[in-house]
């Protein structure tokens, strides 16, 4: 044996003698060699699930997954490994935050396996607050709700247990509470805190969790959100219970949602220096990892969209990105709520006075709440931010400049200013409300209210930086308010102060539509149409002005424009069709018919085909082109089947090739196709006129009786009878109908020729100083009507006045040598000087 081997031998310890077992001990093959394996493979499990836990918590995802999947191989039951995988799956739920993260979570299947490993933890018999939380969030993911809710129910009603806020032995109903305040607040402006310290009290029942943003997620349902709060005791006590998600501050539809859900809950608004909510959000994000940009990067890219225009507040792309700057533009998102409620429920705190003064802050919260004075046992910050203090001088200083004129705002709001980054004056001084107070008005629509407080604004501060603004502001809420002579003015100061306000042109558009007085309204388009020559809605304008000066006949100003509407605009029909009117208004027929023509080639898609065809057949009827107007109403008959005026002109075209038997079959087929049409009360007294004038007196009287019936407002029923009774030769009845037709219609238009008719029935009749006093209204209504006069020298004539009679027929002949009676009115003359010698 070497020398080395018997040193090394010498050296070894001897083995202890193996000791004897204890007396009555049982002796089991192998038991030592068992449960040290089972030792071991517990520590290997301990040690696993050790790492995954830890990996977890630094964010080492993959490593905390492959921990605790072979820890589960090890033990399939093992409730902390579970635990472990579902909670390494979701990121310890980040998935709420991320939504790329959480479309992952979906794609992959994590979520759904999450949401098995939960459901065997429940199995395994794990009643904790976090796990049914998790397992019903994860099921909110994948839009189970009404699962999720059962779930999210469990979790509330053992946190409620935990709290021990209820005496012991205490009720509770099946119904869930309703929030009863709300704390709204831009992120990390101390929602997280205020809503602890409020939780704290003896009286309030808090929900499961804070961030539930149901308001941004309202298709989850009223069920799945109530299932956070806790059921309502039965007790003599009144608890409360409120929410808060900083999401709700900014969300435009979350002020009428809550309205809905509870129209008196009270509302926590929180407010923090705007520059350094920001700095603690974007290192918030850079602590969690969505944000990976430096400070300074991160602002100016903000700032310098905000400060070029190129994006408003409410823009949608704003609502993607991480908005460290316009989550600080407190007052238009505070404008809104003001808008919704009252004062008297909205309580609006400052992040450093809360800080400084916490006693004080709580005090008047809890007093605000209607809930008695408490001390908060636990008065530290929740979810303070921790980053580094690195050189912030620069962006510090472009934030508050950027903030200073949204802060005034705020101020204005809440009464006073405050010392925030960027103010230059000092805190603690009242401002003057009335702007802020007119956009809470608009907000609210009430817009007279509004303009009047813009008004005293602008009047209180010529020299304000936002007097734009107020003009602006004013303006619209005079427009919406429908106050034309106020509006006008608004705008014409707008546009005076700022020339290419953008505003301005939609104004007087509006403006213009607005006004019902075609010429006030002609007015406001010319000055659109003047002023804004390269707006959008500048061809809109012009086709509505020249529609305007149609109807009002100003067939000169209507030239010109229909001119600059076809050399400016050549594929707008109006302007053809408008030079066609002008032409038949200036009564030259041919070049109106020719222009008609060139409308209907050129434009056969135009919507108001239907409309100008019918007045280019009339044309045509009135100037015996009969060949061509059965073309045009052919073609009108076959692209507008379904219309009646087909019919109607096709009828008219009968009655000039004086085919009265053909008119009036086409006029009763009209008639009959068409029972409900508004036209029938046209309609029937062309039938009735035709069938008089054919002689078919009996006939006439049914379309004239249908008119009496179903149009009593309509005189044409009346007319038309007046004209059968006087055929017949009842003149006592004629004269009696007229009367009724002037009685029932004073204004008509036509009275002008009902007059004279019933002048002529009572002289026929021999009543004539009846009739003459018909003819003496026509001619004090009318002092220029030959008719009158020409009446009253009738009604001379019957008295024998032979010398009243002729100088009135001399001045009938004198003013009007071309009339058409000239030759009745010459006869009588001649008889009248006759009788004179």
């Amino acid at each position: 044996m070497p020398i080395c081997w018997t040193v090394q031998a010498a050296r070894r310890k001897p083995k202890r003698p193996l000791k004897a077992p204890k007396a009555g001990r049982k002796t089991i093959p192998g038991y030592g060699l068992v449960m040290a394996r089972d030792v071991l493979k517990q520590k290997h499990l301990d040690g696993l699930v050790k790492t995954a836990r830890s990996s977890l918590d630094a964010g080492k995802r993959d490593e905390a997954l492959a921990a605790a999947r072979a820890a589960l191989k090890l033990s399939p039951d093992h409730v902390a490994a579970l635990r472990c995988l579902a909670d390494a799956l979701t990121m310890y739920g980040l998935y709420r935050f991320n939504t790329e993260f959480a479309a992952t979570l979906i794609a992959d299947g994590s979520l759904e396996e999450a949401v098995r490993l939960r459901k065997r933890l429940v199995e395994r018999g794990l009643e904790e607050t976090d796990n049914f939380l998790q397992l019903g969030y994860c099921l909110t993911l994948l839009r189970a709700y009404d699962e999720a809710a059962t779930y999210i129910r469990r979790a509330t009603d053992i946190f409620l247990d935990g709290i021990q806020k209820l005496p012991a032995g205490q009720g509770l109903t099946a119904e869930a509470m309703v929030p009863d305040f709300f704390i709204i607040g831009s992120a990390k402006c101390g929602t997280t805190s205020l809503f602890e310290y409020i939780a704290q009290h003896p009286l309030v029942l808090p929900p499961v969790m804070k961030e539930i943003d149901y308001l941004l997620y309202p298709e989850r349902g009223l069920a799945w959100y109530l299932s956070h709060f806790p059921r309502r005791p039965e007790a003599a006590l009144r608890y409360m219970t409120g929410e808060a998600s900083v999401s709700t501050f900014t969300l435009a539809t979350a002020a009428a949602q809550i309205t809905a859900m509870n129209p008196a809950a009270r509302l926590l608004a929180l407010a923090r220096d705007p520059v350094d909510r920001a700095i603690s959000h974007y290192a918030n994000n850079l602590r969690i990892g969505i944000e990976q940009r430096s400070l300074e990067e991160a602002i100016n890219q903000e700032l310098d969209i905000l400060e070029s225009g190129s994006s408003t507040r409410d823009d949608d792309y704003w609502r993607t990105q991480l908005g460290y700057v316009w989550l600080g533009l407190y007052a238009h998102d505070l404008e809104r709520w003001l808008a919704r409620f009252p004062r008297e429920q909205m309580c609006i705190l400052i992040t450093e006075e809360m800080q400084d003064n916490q006693k004080q802050t709580l005090d008047r919260v809890f007093a605000f709440l209607g809930l008695p004075p408490h001390e908060v046992p636990n008065g530290e910050k929740h979810n303070a931010g921790i980053y580094d203090e690195q050189d912030q001088r620069r962006i510090r200083e472009r934030m508050g400049r950027f903030f200073a004129r949204p802060n005034e705002r705020f101020f204005e709001l809440i009464g006073r200013r405050l010392a925030w980054s960027g103010t230059g004056a000092a805190p603690g001084a009242p401002l003057a409300a009335s702007a802020s107070e007119a956009r809470i008005l608009f907000a609210r629509s009430r817009w007279k209210d509004a303009a009047a407080k813009f008004g005293e604004s602008l009047a209180a501060a010529a020299d304000h930086p936002d007097r734009l603004e107020w003009l602006e502001q004013r303006s619209k809420a005079l427009v919406y308010a429908n106050d034309a002579q106020g509006a006008k003015a608004a705008l014409n100061e707008l546009l005076a102060a700022s020339p290419d306000n953008p505003w301005a042109a939609d104004g007087f558009s509006r403006l213009a539509d607005m006004l019902a007085d075609s010429r006030q309204r002609a007015e406001v388009l010319e000055t659109c149409i003047r002023l804004f020559p390269h707006h959008e809605d500048h061809r809109r304008w012009t086709v509505a002005l020249g529609r305007i000066l149609i109807d009002s006949k100003q067939w000169t100003r209507a030239e010109q424009l229909f001119q600059i509407i076809v050399a400016a605009y050549p594929d707008e029909a109006l302007g053809v069709f408008g030079l066609a009117k002008v032409a038949e208004e200036k009564n030259l027929p041919a070049h109106a018919v020719a222009l008609f023509d060139i409308y209907v080639r050129r434009f056969p898609g135009d919507p108001d085909r239907r409309w100008w065809l019918i007045i280019f057949a009339h044309l045509l009827l009135r100037q015996n082109l009969l060949a061509r107007a059965e073309q045009i109403i052919a073609a009108y008959r076959i692209a507008f089947p379904e219309e009646p005026g087909g019919l109607a002109v096709l009828a008219l075209l009968e009655q000039k090739k004086g085919n009265g038997a053909a008119a009036a079959a086409v006029w009763n087929e009209c008639l009959r196709a068409y029972p409900d049409h508004p036209d029938r009360k046209w309609w029937l007294p062309c039938l009735a006129n035709l069938l008089i004038d054919q002689g078919k007196l009996d006939e006439a009287e049914l379309p004239l009786d249908e008119l009496l019936i179903t149009f009593p407002n309509e005189p044409g029923g009346l007319v038309g009878l007046g004209r059968v009774a006087t055929l017949r030769g009842d003149l006592q009845g004629a004269a009696e109908i007229w009367e009724e037709c002037l009685t029932r219609f004073p204004g008509h238009p036509e009275r002008r020729w009902w007059l004279p008719t019933l002048g002529h029935a009572l002289l026929n009749a021999k009543q004539t100083e009846r009739g003459e006093t018909q003819f003496r209204t026509l001619l004090a209504e009318y002092p220029n009507d030959p008719i009158a006069k020409a009446g009253l020298a009738r009604a001379a004539i019957q008295r024998q006045d032979w010398h009243a009679a002729a100088q009135l027929l001399r001045e009938c002949l004198d003013a009007h040598p071309h009339h058409q009676n000239r030759r009745e009115w010459e006869n009588m003359l001649n008889d009248a000087l006759a009788h004179l010698h």
